[in-house]
């Protein structure tokens, strides 16, 4: 049981940290919140997945080696699904708000230095820029993402994750985004511009 309590505050440290991100349904920020569960030889949970593939989901998983994960699920038809929107901004702000829990745990952990972080997005070939579909015109195609298993993976102490969980996040997403995103409505700056 010594882990549930550095999980709860680390979660808490967190979303007090990241308390001006704005709040899509769900997000990591919110279910790092909720109370994390035991489960036997496995580790500790966190949230949980569904089948339903229309319902947004969460779910996280700390095992007693101390490696964390994160999954999260989102339909991506919008509208009247003449194009997908990809949801750019609220995957930025899940991807901040993992960093910074990460940080946090990791921070309070004796001799922990560098962290390995990986991420991948599964199932966003043929979406668009959020900010693209929401003023879609007749005869306009908008860059698509072409990658269906994106993958990226950086390192990053525990302190900066603590105090600059963007610049983390960005290494890990700025390849993505930047494939289809137009330039002058990057995802970071449109999460602070929400506030």
């Amino acid at each position: 049981m010594y882990l549930g309590r550095p999980l709860a505050e680390a979660g808490r440290v967190a979303r007090d940290t990241l308390a001006w991100l704005p709040h899509s349904q769900p997000s990591l920020l919110d279910l790092l919140g909720q109370p994390w569960e035991p489960r036997g030889t496995v580790g500790w949970q966190l949230g949980a997945l569904t089948d339903d593939v229309w319902r947004p989901t969460a779910s996280a998983t700390c095992t007693h080696q101390l490696s964390l994960s994160f999954v999260a699920t989102r339909s991506l038809p919008v509208g009247d699904a003449v194009a997908w929107a990809a949801h750019e901004e609220e995957w930025t702000a899940d991807t901040l708000a993992f960093l910074s829990f990460a940080g946090h745990f990791f921070g309070a952990v004796p001799g922990a230095s560098l962290l390995r972080i990986e991420i991948g997005f599964d199932g966003l070939q043929g979406a668009i820029a959020s900010a693209a579909h929401r003023r879609l015109m007749p005869g306009v195609t908008p860059p698509q993402v072409v990658d269906n298993q994106y993958r990226e993976r950086t390192e990053a102490g525990a302190r900066e994750l603590v105090t600059d969980a963007e610049a983390a996040a960005r290494r890990l997403l700025d390849r993505m985004w930047i494939s289809f995103v137009p330039e002058q409505t990057d995802a970071f700056v449109r999460l602070k511009s929400r506030v």
